[in-house]
């Protein structure tokens, strides 16, 4: 069909030359003498050119062929000059094809170029490019505006880096990562979808490239190769030069095809780094992608996809700029090597774009147009795509120049019908087909479209074709055809692209065809079998379209394409439909059973809105639940859904309404909700992002009266959207519940408009708006003339200062719950508040301020809610000056439930003391106060304590003023007022001595003991610890660590522990600290510590203590006095031990395990313990443990006379030999039961000690002589000893070198020993093996350990 040159610009290269490639045969001589004139230099002398004939020693020519002997032409060719008129013929090329766009309209004017969007592109989770517009979270990007991160200037920079990134992890050598980076760093992957504009951006990028400043490099590009992939011939095997000359259109001399020329030209080529190479549409390639690449040389004949994969791996031209566009699906199935390193994808057409090509297809018709699509996203949506905004501008445009009564609900699905219906209605359609051709033709497309959907296949290939009965080229032709004059329009689309592959223009088409061979075609018992899959994601598209195309209006305008169709399958048709309306249903029922998926319900709403049927829209509509919430990635499309079925509900409805951002769909819901009448009510609105301008607010007004609650916060909302809000406000019947608009930077312009409405408002949120003083005016003389008080104001994180501060503190009577937290108060901010709040029923206040004595410090923080308080009985405040108390301690003063109240790290200042005191006067029931690790001094605490001089004042159960300076002074007042507490801690307050007598003669004044004094770290040294000692009767619990004591201050108590024990009375809990009278080193030692406490041991029975001394001891031996019964006692490291052991012989009767473990102890020391021992009763049984305790023999013969009490005895490594063994034995002997246990391991007692053992060796149950020096002749005489026992006994004798003889006579009595321990012995092989035998045969031996003999 003839072109109209006027009306277009020229057509691409391909089409202008019908894609015929200029083969090196076919230059005319013309071009040829001109190429040769061109290239042969004048220094060729003896050489003339007149017409066709040339003349010289090499060259014979007549009138007749011209005949040119090759080798003189390759010899005088001028290089340079061939490849600076090839450098002109590829920009010729370039520009050719860069200046097309088809547009798809016909238009009496040149279109202009619109921009594309271009985003870094990151490796896909999934490579299957089908399910790209299925999945919802990718179909919502044609509804958002697209944001691209990348221009054309920064692809080849990235690239390199992507590289280098690469290189850095893979490459060690620095050659090795260079190499890397000329390969992979020249080569950018741009990624788009069919019809989405990868052709267009490759037309840019060659204007851009071929600018004189381009900015695209840092130098000119001087050889340039735009290469449609297509059109490559992919079967014949030529050389690499002619290959990229004749795909990119390119006229060149045929000097090119002598092999040493063309090898020149190529080297410089290769060379050069100001080559551009532009691979457009690689998808395209009728190639193997993901088959490994094979090295191809520059100089060898090949075919094109071994040149192209080695162009993208690097190997051939790796200096040269590198572009390459592809589908997605496509370019991952690329072979990695291959592969594009850095890769960008193409997002589509920006809002703007869209507009800009809808103002050039619509020209005066273009407002109309784009309030329409304004008003059906829906629509609007399939725009960013490039091809598809031409085809909807322009029918848009058309419905609306003729009047069409379509516009009242138009869907895509009208929109496609009436594309193919125009397109069907073209002359070329029709002068191609007749009627009777087209009925049988025409539904083999959507038959093909079906059978791509249902394999998921993308590309066809001529099979394919056939397969589905399109073997004549006359319907296929047709849909090929890319200009359409129809009666009605003038369109220009394709619905099918391709030559050898082919594939739908966009996938939109393959999916509306899809389902119209679903509705109009499939038989019914194979739509059947389909009904289950209608509500996946893969079907989301198709399923959609099939309700559009059921729609009235898409069927009335199928029949008059289909006629005969409709005519005989009317019924199957109506069946169809039945079946959509009970999937609808069904669908419905499982939403609701998912406790109600809105999303799934969306999708439901968007097939209803597609079919526009009456009856089943308002049956969804009344089956939908009263209360939706409305909310996450919300898509304009969904609302307008939504809303259609909404409108037909005729029972109350609540939302509620939640996006992350302002988005077109903020906009388009309110718009369209405020058309639903009184059965709408919205409870929530919330969205946290985006900029709220006065048209997205005008529509939010449309809807307040509907609104409970609003939440804008981190909106950044304008004054002109700041006035419209208060305005709206104003106008309410009834107050909003809650309005949120922290960090909306609505500023204190915004302030004033809302104070102007703060009697419609109940709670207020205004953080971080960047109000000051005056904003903070304004709102103070709004709230004054409130007849009853907002629920809540927020307006913390303004700098409103102390003067703000003043302002809002003088309405704060209107206001119950107030918050001003981060607002740069100093105390005298917050006096205000405390003076106010003294005046109001305020039920919470939430404030911060800065500590003056503190500026680099965090600001304090105060949190009163009364509700809370009212609720709780203990208050907790750390950190906080008087002034903060004060305000505190308004609130408190009403919480009568109180018992609890502690103000930790508290500056004082002038009224924090007297604050205090007025809360102890208004709370006679606390019980517990703590104000410790503050600055109080001496006059602070007078004027707390004299507080409780009140008779009506309880009785505090515990006051701490611990880490405070009261000092000496403060411990006298408080001492007249010792009978107000049960337990009093006044650690590290600055006592001393003198402060300690005050306390003693206020405690002696006490009827009855007080539970606790805590006087730690106060340096009460030993006078201290006797004034107090004087008054222990008068006390429970008294805790004195690292108060300086002696060794005479632990006496002094000692005595009088004693003396109150008599009496009865005295203290149940004792905490003591005292220096160490024996140092180690030139460095004083840490203080010996313990405690003592009478309850615990009367619990636990036992008590362990370590590195004290004797005069501690004797105090702990005081309490352990006072337990009816005890267990066990420990003491470990006593230097002085027999003053230890002394004063544990006086409790002896008390104890029944005793362990005095490495401590100094004397003969004296063991005789008092033998003596103690030898006292008790016949039947008490006392485990012994004197575990490297220096017994020596003389204690063991002293210990040896008590015996009998001692039921197991544990002296290892106590420095007794022989002759305390022979001690030791003779004492055993004189029992009259076996005792249970001894253990002698580490003392070297030797042959004679194990012999005199051996005699008393049936007295003992279980003996251990384990490293005592014993060898084969001790050995002989136990074996013996126990041959004889009538019981078996348990042995230990490891590491004795009892050797091989030993063995032999342990073997003689294992019968007699049930446990037998011959570690390390040095039995050799032979002892263990007449040992083993021994045990094996004798069946009382339970377990032996014979390691470590050999």
């Amino acid at each position: 069909m003839d072109e109209n040159p006027k009306k277009r610009r020229k057509l691409d290269p391909g089409s202008q030359r019908d894609v015929e490639r200029q083969d090196n045969e076919g230059q005319t001589s013309q071009a040829l003498d001109h190429q040769i004139q061109r290239s042969v230099p004048q220094q060729c002398t003896g050489t003339t050119i007149q017409g066709s004939n040339i003349v010289n020693s090499n060259v014979i020519m007549n009138s007749g062929p011209v005949t040119i002997t090759n080798q003189s032409i390759v010899e005088n060719v001028n290089i340079d000059e061939l490849c600076k008129d090839l450098q002109n013929s590829l920009v010729e090329a370039a520009k050719n094809a860069s200046e097309t766009i088809d547009p798809v309209v016909d238009l009496d004017h040149i279109i202009d170029w619109v921009s594309l969007e271009i985003a870094e592109s990151n490796e896909p989770s999934i490579t299957n490019e089908t399910t790209h517009h299925h999945r919802r979270e990718d179909f919502q990007k044609m509804y958002k505006t697209f944001e691209g991160n990348l221009s054309l200037k920064q692809l080849w920079p990235l690239a390199q880096q992507e590289a280098k990134n690469e290189a850095e992890t893979k490459c060690k050598t620095e050659s090795a990562k260079q190499d890397n980076i000329r390969k992979h760093g020249n080569v950018v992957g741009i990624l788009g979808e069919a019809g989405i504009g990868k052709t267009t951006l490759c037309k840019i990028l060659v204007q851009e490239v071929l600018k004189e400043k381009s900015q695209m490099y840092d130098c000119q590009c001087q050889y340039i190769f735009y290469i449609p992939v297509r059109n490559m011939d992919f079967k014949t095997e030529t050389f690499f030069l002619p290959l990229l000359l004749s795909s990119a259109s390119c006229e060149y001399s045929s000097l090119i095809k002598e092999e040493q020329i063309r090898d020149k030209v190529l080297d410089k080529l290769d060379k050069n780094p100001n080559v551009v190479i532009i691979l457009d549409g690689l998808d395209e390639a009728d190639i193997n992608l993901d088959s490994q690449p094979s090295n191809i040389s520059k100089y060898a004949k090949s075919t094109a996809e071994y040149f192209i994969k080695n162009i993208l791996q690097g190997k051939l031209l790796p200096n040269a700029k590198k572009y390459v566009t592809s589908r997605p699906r496509q370019f991952y199935d690329l072979h990695n090597d291959c592969r594009p390193r850095f890769k960008a994808n193409i997002l589509g057409l920006s809002k703007e774009s869209q507009r800009k090509l809808c103002r050039e297809i619509c020209g005066e018709s273009y407002s109309d147009v784009l309030t329409y699509l304004q008003n059906h996203p829906d629509i609007f949506a399939y725009c960013y795509v490039p091809v598809n905004c031409q085809l909807v501008c322009f029918c848009i445009h058309q419905f609306l120049r003729n009047g069409n009564d379509q516009l009242s609900h138009c869907t895509m699905s009208k929109i496609m019908t009436s594309a193919f219906s125009l397109f069907l209605d073209s002359s070329h359609f029709r002068e191609n087909l007749n009627s009777e051709e087209m009925q049988k033709e025409l539904k083999k497309i959507p038959a093909l479209a079906w059978y791509g959907f249902v394999n998921k296949m993308l590309l066809f290939k001529k099979g394919d074709l056939k397969k589905n009965g399109i073997d004549n080229n006359k319907a296929l032709d047709c849909f090929l055809h890319s200009f359409v004059a129809g009666k009605r329009s003038n369109l220009r689309f394709k619905v099918i692209e391709g030559k050898k592959v082919f594939f739908f223009s966009h996938m939109i088409w393959q999916e509306f065809l899809s389902a119209m061979h679903l509705i109009l075609f499939m038989p019914l018992e194979d739509f059947q079998q389909h009904l289950h899959e209608f509500g996946s994601s893969w079907w989301q598209m198709v399923t959609k379209f099939m309700f559009g195309i059921l729609c009235q209006d898409v069927c009335e305008q199928l029949e008059e394409i289909f006629p005969t169709m409709f005519a005989h399958n009317d019924d199957e048709i109506a069946r169809k439909i039945a079946y959509l309306k009970n999937f609808t249903s069904k669908y419905l029922q499982d939403s609701i059973k998912r406790s109600f998926d809105f999303k799934s319900f969306l999708q439901l709403c968007t097939l209803v809105y597609e079919f526009q049927n009456e009856d089943l829209t308002s049956e969804i509509a009344e089956k939908m639940p009263t209360m939706i919430a409305v909310g996450g990635d919300l898509l304009p499309s969904d609302i307008t859904s939504f809303h259609y079925v909404l409108s037909k509900r005729k029972n109350s409805i609540d939302l509620k309404f939640h996006v992350n951002s302002i988005e077109d769909s903020f906009q388009h819901f309110f718009e369209k909700m405020s058309s639903i009448g009184s059965i709408l009510m919205i409870s929530a609105v919330s969205c946290n992002k985006g900029n709220l301008d006065l048209t997205n607010m005008q529509s939010l007004v449309k809807c307040l009266n509907k609104i409970t609650c609003l939440s804008l916060n981190g909106c950044v909302i304008s004054g002109n959207a700041a006035k419209c809000l208060a305005e709206g406000l104003c106008k309410l019947s009834a107050p909003i519940s809650e309005l949120y608009l922290a960090r909306t930077k609505i500023g204190d312009t915004g302030a004033q408009y809302l104070s102007n409405c703060l009697r419609k408002i109940k709670k207020l949120y205004l953080a971080e708006n960047g109000i000051t003083q005056n904003g903070a005016e304004f709102i103070s003389e709004g709230l004054k003339p409130l007849k009853q008080p907002m629920t809540c104001l927020e307006l913390s994180c303004n700098s409103i200062g102390d003067e703000g501060a003043s302002s809002v503190a003088s309405s704060l009577s209107k206001v119950e719950q107030l918050d001003v937290r981060g607002c740069g108060f100093t105390e005298e901010g917050v006096k205000a508040f405390a003076d106010a709040v003294k005046t109001t029923n305020m039920k919470k206040l939430e404030l911060s301020y800065q500590d003056p004595l503190k500026a680099s410090h965090r600001p304090i923080t105060i949190s009163c809610d009364m509700e809370i308080l009212l609720k709780k009985t203990s208050y907790h405040r750390d950190r906080i000056t008087g002034v903060g108390v004060e305000l505190i301690c308004e609130f408190l003063k009403h919480c009568k439930q109180i018992e609890n109240v502690t103000f930790k790290r508290l500056s004082y200042g002038d009224c924090a003391a007297t604050a205090i005191a007025q809360l102890l006067y208004n709370l006679k029931h606390l019980e517990h106060l703590d104000l410790s690790n503050s600055d109080m001094t001496s006059d602070d605490a007078k004027v707390i304590v004299r507080s409780l001089q009140d008779p009506s004042q309880q009785q505090l159960s515990f006051l701490s003023l611990s880490y405070t300076k009261i000092g000496d002074d403060g411990a006298r007042f408080i001492s007249t007022y010792l009978s107000k507490f049960e337990s009093l801690d006044l650690s590290n307050c600055g006592i001393t001595a003198i402060g300690a007598k005050y306390l003693s003669d206020g405690l002696r004044q006490l009827k009855t003991p007080m539970k606790s004094l805590t006087l730690g770290s106060n340096l009460l040294r030993d006078e201290g610890a006797s004034s107090l000692a004087s008054s222990l009767s008068k006390l429970e619990g008294l805790f004195v660590s690292y108060c300086g004591f002696t060794e005479k201050g632990v006496e002094t108590f000692t005595d009088a522990l004693r003396k109150a024990q008599i009496n009865q009375f005295g203290p149940k809990q004792f905490f003591l600290s005292y220096e160490n009278p024996y140092q180690t080193s030139v460095k004083a030692d840490p203080p010996i510590c313990f405690t003592c406490d009478l309850e615990d041991l009367a619990l636990k029975l036992d008590y362990s203590c370590s590195n004290i001394t004797g005069a501690g001891v004797e105090m702990i031996c005081e309490f352990v006095k006072r337990c009816s019964t005890f267990n066990r006692f420990s003491v470990t490291g006593v230097r002085d031990g027999d003053r230890a052991a002394k004063a544990i012989a006086q409790c002896m009767h008390k104890l029944k395990h005793l362990e005095i473990r490495n401590c100094d102890l004397t003969s004296s020391g063991i005789k008092a313990l033998a003596d103690a021992i030898r006292s008790l009763p016949e039947h008490q049984m006392l485990d012994l443990d004197f575990s490297l305790t220096k017994v020596n023999d003389d204690g063991a013969k002293l210990l040896s006379t008590c015996l009998s009490n001692i039921k197991q005895l544990y002296i290892p490594d106590s420095g007794i030999n022989a002759e305390g063994a022979k001690f030791i034995s003779n004492g055993l002997l004189q029992l009259k039961e076996p005792m249970e246990e001894i253990y002698l391991w580490d003392n070297d007692i030797g042959d004679i000690g194990a012999e005199a053992l051996a005699r008393s060796v049936h007295k003992i149950k279980r003996i251990g002589l384990s490293g005592c020096g014993i060898t084969h002749i001790g050995m002989e005489h136990m074996s013996r000893a126990i041959e004889k026992l009538s019981q078996p006994i348990m042995f230990q004798v490891a590491e004795n070198k009892i050797g091989f003889k030993g063995a032999k006579s342990l073997s003689t009595c294992v019968e007699n020993i049930n446990f037998l321990n011959v570690f390390r012995c040095q039995l050799t092989e032979e002892g263990v093996r007449i040992l083993r035998k021994a045990v094996d045969e004798s069946p009382g031996v339970w377990r032996w350990r014979p390691l470590g003999n050999f």
